[in-house]
């Protein structure tokens, strides 16, 4: 039963969400036209060669440095970055709370199980959060394959230096990121998603999204090991800046954070009031 509830979920979910990842990948072909026009000045200042497959991705999770208020720096809002994850941390928002309200209802019944909807629910989240990186990956290798850009990993040092001031610099800059270009952001997003699904059984969808966009935005401000946006920001590594997070410490906390989340889940929701939730 519970593999039926699975597939019910990745098929309906998909369903709901299409338009949403339709646009998605039109975002993502624009960022990429967008840096491709970007990149010929960046490369001029440094005598750079051509861009790289890793590149765009690096250009798209770049992030921004620590901000400093004492320096009198205005603050440069990551725009791009913030697009990127809290456009899938929106796809992934409605669709369990309004199943719950509609004929998800009947899906709970013949389940005969709480734990099984739960369960099912995270792995439709997980699931949805991969085939949207997915789609990113595949649409920049796209992208890089019709304009016969590099499909190379290794990321090239002029990005770096036209995005790090000199005394943030490393002594030398990574040939390669893959984990946080790869892993990270999906790890991250993740675990937000789930804390974000548990939070809807709490108060509405849209006020845990909220707290996902003040948990993201928080990040942008603050350089911290606490501040879990800060692992999916390239410009935020201690591979890049001496004062960086680690990426084994993130994914402590990233895992825990989903762990957590998926717990307390579970467990609220085996004692959750349903009808009462309908008439909020």
């Amino acid at each position: 039963m519970f593999f039926k509830v699975i597939r019910y979920d990745l098929k309906n979910g998909f369903v709901r969400e299409f338009r949403k990842f339709i646009i998605a990948a039109l975002i993502f072909l624009i960022l990429c036209f967008d840096f491709y026009l970007r990149s010929s000045s960046m490369r001029s200042q440094f005598n750079a060669s051509q861009s790289t497959f890793a590149d765009y991705l690096l250009y798209i999770f770049m992030g921004i440095i620590e901000y400093k208020p004492k320096n009198n720096d205005p603050f440069q809002f990551p725009a791009l970055w913030m697009l990127i994850m809290l456009l899938v941390l929106y796809i992934v928002l409605y669709y369990p709370y309004k199943d719950l309200m509609g004929y998800g209802k009947q899906v709970l019944i013949n389940a005969h199980s709480r734990s099984a909807w739960w369960l099912s629910k995270c792995c439709w989240l997980i699931t949805s959060v991969a085939a949207y990186f997915l789609l990113l990956y595949g649409i920049v290798l796209l992208f890089c394959l019709v304009m016969k850009i590099p499909l190379s990993l290794h990321t090239s040092e002029y990005l770096f230096l036209f995005y790090t001031p000199p005394q943030n610099r490393v002594i030398s800059f990574p040939l390669y990121m893959n984990l946080e270009l790869f892993l990270l952001p999906f790890l991250l997003i993740t675990s937000v998603g789930l804390m974000q699904m548990f939070l809807s059984l709490i108060i509405r969808p849209l006020y845990s999204y909220c707290v996902s966009v003040t948990v993201m935005l928080a990040s942008t401000y603050y350089l911290n090991f606490l501040m879990l946006g800060n692992y999916a920001m390239m410009l935020r590594s201690s591979r890049v800046v001496t004062n960086g997070v680690y990426v084994f410490t993130g994914l402590v906390y990233i895992l825990i954070l989903a762990i957590v989340s998926i717990i307390s889940g579970l467990l609220l929701f085996r004692r959750y009031d349903i009808l009462n939730k309908e008439q909020d």
